[in-house]
């Protein structure tokens, strides 16, 4: 399971970079940090507010 994550993250850096070049390039250096930021945060909120996983310690 874990070598499948590890694959798939590993053939999505490419694309990731790619992806990034064509936002800075699209609006800017500082407003793809902050957007980045933003969904950084997003994502370890969802995480946190997650019912499912706060549980899962307590099991």
């Amino acid at each position: 399971m874990f070598g499948t994550f590890t694959a798939l993250a590993i053939v999505g850096m490419p694309m990731g970079m790619v992806a990034g070049g064509l936002l800075v390039d699209t609006v800017g250096l500082q407003f793809s940090w902050m957007l980045i930021a933003t969904a950084y945060v997003a994502v370890t909120l969802s995480m946190y507010l997650n019912r499912t996983l706060r549980e899962m310690n307590r099991a």
